[in-house]
């Protein structure tokens, strides 16, 4: 039948939909070192016309072998490939061009046994691209669906995997490396990941930390325990990401906390003196699509929830329920090598804590106002903490052959509003705060086997808190926060530059062999916080350096990465002010301020180990790997006479 549909040059192979290919070929010549690329629809096809065994990935025709000639397409993005005689025929080092319609061909008409050499299939503005065989049985195209920075190298054809076809503990990871887009916050950039039909992962697993170098209302020990999901997926025009996590988690030993997260950027919290075991437990889901419209035009969305619960079972019992949401629409333009982007973001979110007591006694709750400002009081009335969150970026992405960069600046405006009481709640505070991020991002040699990525960042923060003059009283139900007299007291700005490397030697698409990341960052702070005329102000200048060291070991179906990194943290400068005037300094608590300045400003060191195994189990059509990570991290500072920071991680599961 094969034999009959390509006498009357109908087609058999793959396509880059997906429809299976014959694998019934005769050893012998491949098509080695293509590269075949994708603009902005990452569509690549190879139909085989040729007699039984023609294949996509990895069968051969005897005797013959495509390697090197350049076929570059242009307005449109065909070109195609085709046999029409007796196999064999000889085009060295042609380069055959685009023109309007970017239509090309090479063709082999000649006597058999020559070769053609130095093949490149460079997609344009469509990315389409379609190698058809029109001769003898059996020759071979590697490739497939290979979206931009796929992993069919120029120079060095990169197989799948020498272990198997389904996804591995590194996989991921080199997806990642391989797109300069991979760190954007535009979702519509899932087009320009090489995710092939899926890279997917679920995986249970266990966090333990402990230790005295910590900060004021951080516990002693934690434990976490998790499930966690997340995988990418393409079909047709479609790229999607959804990941789901589940996680519990005990706190043992905490004080002056009674909200789920007291170190989130808001200074605004409440806690108690008694302290205890807290208890939270988090579900988080995110899901993305993206759809290219056109060969210039591609659209995304991005949708994140999250919602928890925590609890402390000690009076004063808080309870709390968080909830947050936000939307993220994204679009990318293409022309030729050119790429720009642009997103918008919109959250919502609130946390609300009750207060309930079991022996009917009343305890002392502190409401926190910004470098251990405090009042107190003994009303268990409730709290409600809401957020609304505005903003967005724009991308601009050069793809050159052998560099490629991404520049992109993001900026967004979170409002913060804290209310107390239960029949009439009454906002108390109005938190005001504003970022903006630019980072470029530099690719080196994304074609090849070996790559660098270089990234220089820069990120600045500002918030104002304001409080009325008069703090209102739950029985003022008339009062208005629009129309209340009020002071911007808490003052915070931080600034960073950062710059990160990292080089990788692949050994495919599945598999790498090491590499190195090193990173350095310095920052600038300042907090204030006034008592009008008299404040407190914190500033700290510090610089942190990271460098990381990963090799990889691949022998059957066994796969192991090790990753040993060590860092260190230096602070130039630094100024602790507090109010000498007794009365407002009773209005402080010092315990508090002091040591989280000290945490800050002494200066750290860490080192850890993480194992990464992975075994491919044959699961006939649908292999999959189970995998098992352990690591382990130790930080230790001269803080309070020298303390240490442990922590253990250990999760397992699978790759498919």
């Amino acid at each position: 039948m094969a034999a009959l549909m390509w006498a009357l040059g109908l087609p058999v192979g793959l396509s880059a939909q997906g429809e299976p290919a014959r694998e019934d070929a005769a050893p012998g010549g491949a098509v080695q070192g293509s590269t075949l690329q994708l603009s902005s629809t990452g569509e690549v096809s190879a139909n085989g016309d040729g007699d039984l065994g023609s294949t996509m990935q990895g069968s051969t025709e005897q005797g013959s072998t495509e390697q090197g000639s350049t076929l570059q397409l242009g307005s449109t993005g065909e070109v195609s490939a085709k046999r029409d005689g007796v196999p064999g025929s000889t085009v060295q080092g042609s380069t055959l061009q685009g023109g309007a319609t970017g239509e090309a061909s090479a063709k082999r008409d000649g006597v058999p046994g020559s070769t053609v050499q130095g093949s490149t299939l460079q997609g344009g503005v469509t990315g389409e691209v379609l190698a058809k065989r029109d001769g003898v049985p059996g020759s071979t195209v590697l490739g497939g669906v290979v979206p931009e920075g796929g992993a069919l190298f120029a120079g060095r054809a990169i197989s799948d995997s020498v272990v198997g076809s389904c996804t591995s503990v590194s996989t991921e990871k080199i997806m990642l490396l391989q797109c300069p887009w991979s760190e954007s916050s535009n979702v519509a950039s899932l087009l320009c990941l090489d995710c092939r039909d899926r890279v997917a992962r679920a995986a249970l697993g266990y966090d333990h930390q402990e230790g005295d170098y910590r900060l004021f209302r951080e516990p002693r020990e934690h434990d976490r325990f998790g499930f966690y999901t997340n995988g990418w997926s393409a079909l047709g025009n479609w790229r999607f990401y959804g990941s789901f996590s589940y996680f519990n988690e005990v706190s043992r030993g905490v004080r002056w906390v009674d909200v789920m997260d007291p170190y989130d950027g808001n200074p605004y919290s409440v806690g108690d003196s008694v302290g205890g075991d807290y208890s939270r437990e988090y579900f988080l889901m995110e899901g993305k699509s993206a759809l290219r419209v056109s060969d210039r035009l591609g659209f995304g969305v991005d949708v994140k929830y999250k919602t928890g619960v925590g609890a402390k079972r000690k009076d004063p019992r808080p309870e709390n329920n968080l909830t947050d949401f936000e939307i993220s629409p994204g679009v990318i333009w293409t022309r030729e090598r050119l790429k720009l982007g642009a997103h918008l973001r919109f959250g919502t979110g609130k946390e609300e804590i009750s207060f309930t007591s079991v022996t009917g006694n009343k305890f002392d709750l502190f409401y926190f106002r910004g470098l251990g400002a405090y009042s107190v009081t003994m009303e268990d009335d409730s709290r409600y903490t809401g957020k609304l969150l505005f903003g967005g970026g724009v991308q601009g992405n050069y793809n050159g052959s052998t560099i490629k960069n991404l520049t992109s600046v993001d900026f967004s405006r979170q409002l913060t509003s804290i209310k107390r009481g239960d029949a009439y709640p009454l906002q108390v505070v109005s938190l005001d705060g504003y970022t903006t991020e630019a980072s470029t991002l530099f690719l080196f040699q994304p074609e090849a086997d070996r790559l660098g990525r270089l990234q220089l960042r820069y990120r600045h923060e500002r918030s104002y808190g304001d409080e009325p003059v008069v703090e209102p009283r739950l029985e003022e139900i008339s009062w208005q926060w629009s129309t209340a007299a009020r002071y911007t007291l808490y003052w915070h700005r931080a600034s960073l530059w950062g710059a990160r490397y990292a080089w990788y030697s692949l050994r495919d698409r599945h598999h790498l062999r090491h590499g190195v990341t090193l990173s350095a960052d310095y920052g600038t702070q300042e907090t204030t916080y006034y008592f009008v005329p008299e404040f407190n102000r914190q500033k700290i200048s510090h610089y942190d350096l990271e460098a990381t060291f990963e090799k990889g070991w691949v022998s059957g179906h066994h796969h192991l990465v090790a990753a040993l990194s060590g860092g260190y943290r230096g602070v130039p400068s630094k100024r602790l002010d507090i109010v000498e005037e007794e009365v407002l300094r009773r209005g402080v608590l010092l315990e508090y301020t002091e040591h989280d300045f000290g945490y800050l400003t002494e200066g750290r060191w860490a080192g850890g180990l993480l194992l990464d195994y992975g075994r491919e189990v044959d699961a006939g059509k649908t292999p999959f790997e189970w995998f098992l990570e352990a690591g382990y991290r130790l930080t230790g500072s001269g803080f309070r006479g020298g303390t240490e920071r442990h922590q253990v991680r250990i999760s397992t599961g699978i790759h498919f």
